[in-house]
């Protein structure tokens, strides 16, 4: 396996407040802190750690990143690349916003990850309908 020093780098200006909100987005759903994601990143290169670290205090309007920063983070938080490389793929967003509510939902609810993959491919509409149904809570009788 190459070391993170002899791949090619792919640097990208991308819009820090909008980057930013999505990654702590995924860091909530995970139910884990700054610390934790910028752990794990750092255990497998601190400089990229570094890199999550920038965007996450970044006061500027834009930032620029190492593309493996965002590919790890989504990795990590186990929704697709896009969300964060291409943010303005409304589809990929939609999608992905509404399988968070979904996880966030089931997570509240005592499901399991296991549980939410079971569900299979649904259109964003219904994944937030059965969010919407699980913090609604049992129907009363």
């Amino acid at each position: 396996m190459a070391s993170p020093e002899t791949n090619a780098r792919i640097e990208m200006r991308v819009p820090a407040a909008p980057l930013a909100a999505r990654v702590r987005r995924l860091i909530e759903s995970q139910a884990a802190t700054d610390d934790e994601l910028l752990d794990h990143l750092a255990a497998i290169d601190p400089l990229l750690a570094d890199g999550a670290r920038a965007l996450l205090a970044s006061a500027t309007s834009t930032v620029v990143l190492d593309e493996e920063v965002l590919r790890l983070i989504t990795h990590w938080a186990d929704v697709p690349t896009e969300y964060l490389t291409d943010y303005t793929d409304e589809t990929v967003t939609d999608r992905t916003d509404a399988e968070l509510d979904l996880r966030d939902a089931m997570r509240a609810a005592g499901a399991s990850s296991i549980q939410f993959r079971a569900l299979g491919h649904m259109s964003p509409d219904a994944l937030r309908a059965i969010a919407h149904s699980l913090r609604s809570g049992p129907p009363t009788t």
